[in-house]
């Protein structure tokens, strides 16, 4: 397994069923919108509801412009649209975006302090 934090976070996301999501997502303003097929396939927003008061993420940004809580989800016409609170993004043009039900900086904490409770002195912890 790969020791960055994308790859030990999307490993999280795949193991834990509702911790989050990565997907590709267009922006304007205030929120963000998707046709991944994961969205289209689940059919309703119920699948969805438990990220409701979660987090947006766009892990390759800068700090100020990687999170953003979730403050509405809507489904229509075969669109997902996310809207956050906080101020816009400032980069509109990157579209990897995480969906996470927990604030990513508290998952990273959490995840290190696994890491430091093990007893291997190999182990480095992660940062974004």
């Amino acid at each position: 397994m790969s020791t960055t934090w994308t790859a030990a976070r999307r490993d999280l996301y795949d193991r834990v069923p509702g911790l989050g999501m990565n997907f590709t997502a267009g922006y304007a303003g205030g929120y963000v919108t998707t046709t991944d097929h994961r969205f289209v396939q689940a059919g309703s927003l119920a699948a969805l509801e438990r990220y409701r008061g979660g987090f947006l993420f766009r892990p390759d940004r800068a700090a100020g412009d990687q999170i953003r809580p979730i403050s509405d989800i809507s489904y229509g016409s075969g669109t997902l649209t996310i809207t956050h609170d906080g101020p816009a993004w400032s980069n509109q043009t990157d579209t990897n975006v995480e969906v996470v039900a927990l604030d990513p900086d508290l998952l990273l904490k959490i995840y290190n302090r696994g890491l430091r409770l093990l007893k291997n002195p190999n182990l480095i912890p992660l940062a974004h």
